[in-house]
């Protein structure tokens, strides 16, 4: 896997990955071509809500969020690590808008139109586009995730997405994981490829790496 140390890469990072959403108080990281976009939030003591860079849970590290990006723009890895807070932390992931035109600020429901989900342990499979010119986004999760379709007409917050219809024809998929203190969970989205393979298992040596920055 081709991973250099780059001013270019940290720049198209920060620029296309970490953007925060004007209409939802978040931050998203989406793919180069626009094929899928990640968002992050979580879910604790009674806090309920999307992270973006800003947010205090980071800025205090009581949390850390870093993110690598892999393969020109096709693999987008995000590490999140609870360093402090208690082991009910939980972390809310969710993908979607895999017809946005290119990397977008937002997940909006025309770019999540019939997008279809299948989910296999650890992996997801994202079949999205026009019936005869399907293509394909994948996605690493974390072990044990509870995951379920969500209506991408309601992401005001982690818990709005997680009580919203199933039956939708803009879907995403939601996920939400424990981080027990002290410990690490990793979330990955990915354009197939012959160098772009990847499994849960494999996604720490990212991060262990001499690798583009966050």
């Amino acid at each position: 896997m081709d991973i250099t140390r780059t001013a270019a890469t940290a720049a198209l990072a920060l620029a296309c990955c970490l953007t925060p959403l004007r209409a939802q108080a978040q931050s998203a990281l989406t793919l180069a071509d626009g094929s899928g976009t990640l968002m992050l939030g979580v879910m604790t003591g009674g806090t309920d809500r999307w992270l973006d860079g800003n947010d205090s849970l980071i800025e205090q590290k009581l949390i850390s969020v870093s993110h690598k990006v892999a393969d020109n723009g096709r693999t987008i890895a995000v590490e999140v690590r609870n360093n402090s807070l208690p082991d009910s932390l939980r972390l809310v992931w969710l993908i979607g808008g895999c017809d946005a035109p290119e990397g977008t600020e937002t997940i909006v429901p025309e770019h999540c139109r019939d997008n279809v989900f299948n989910v296999e342990g650890t992996q997801v499979y994202v079949y999205h586009g026009r019936v005869m010119r399907l293509r394909m986004t994948r996605a690493i999760v974390p072990p044990g995730s509870e995951t379920r379709i969500c209506d991408s007409r309601s992401l005001g917050s982690p818990s709005e997405a997680l009580n919203s219809p199933k039956k939708t024809d803009s879907p995403v998929l939601c996920g939400t994981t424990s981080v027990a203190r002290g410990q690490a969970v990793y979330v990955c989205i990915f354009k197939p490829g012959r160098s772009s393979d990847h499994t849960y298992s494999r996604l720490p040596e990212l991060f262990t790496q001499n690798n583009s920055e966050k």
